[in-house]
């Protein structure tokens, strides 16, 4: 994680660094920071298809933890 907030500092506006920080929080079982941090790359990026699908697969997956296991896209 330490990584991933370093390039955050130093390029605050690259969507796909959130998308990776929100899958690492949603598998780590923090769904609601990891829904925050697809939504940071979604409101960067509002083009961002990998981020709202993952965005809406923990969503689902939060309110259904046994459909974990599903893997999610970290590229788009």
């Amino acid at each position: 994680m330490e990584q991933f907030a370093k390039a955050i500092r130093i390029k605050p506006d690259f969507a796909k660094v959130y998308n990776h920080v929100g899958i690492v929080l949603a598998r780590q079982g923090k769904f609601e920071k990891a829904s925050k941090f697809f939504l940071k790359a979604i409101q960067i990026d509002p083009d961002f298809e990998a981020a709202r699908r993952n965005l809406k697969f923990y969503e689902v997956s939060y309110q259904r933890p046994e459909g974990s296991g599903v893997s999610s896209e970290q590229n788009d």
